[in-house]
């Protein structure tokens, strides 16, 4: 028989790969923000996934798991939480601009 021991390095290494799957599925969706017009649904899209993706990449490495697929996710994940923040906060004070000027007569 074979000894699976947690010291194998297939052992615990699911929440590492969770976080860059997160990571990768968060910058689709901020693509798909620009490539298409899914809008604000895509857009929110990515910043809930980006932050989970943060959240599994901490855990994983917390948990000693893989620092690759971890460190990965949890940077792209948080860049494309930032980005979708950044444009939504972009959003609001341009429109904040042409909302607050009356018409000249």
């Amino acid at each position: 028989m074979t000894d699976t021991s947690a010291g194998t390095p297939a052992a615990g290494r699911g929440i590492a790969l969770s976080a860059l799957i997160a990571g990768l599925v968060s910058l689709a969706a901020v693509v798909l923000f620009f490539a298409s017009e899914l809008g604000a649904a895509a857009m929110w899209t990515g910043v809930v996934v980006g932050v989970i993706a943060v959240v599994l990449g901490i855990v994983a490495l917390r948990k000693r798991q893989p620092k690759g697929p971890a460190i990965t996710g949890l940077v792209i994940g948080a860049l494309c939480a930032l980005l979708g923040i950044a444009i939504f906060i972009f959003a609001l004070a341009f429109l904040g601009v042409f909302m607050s000027e009356s018409p000249v007569n």
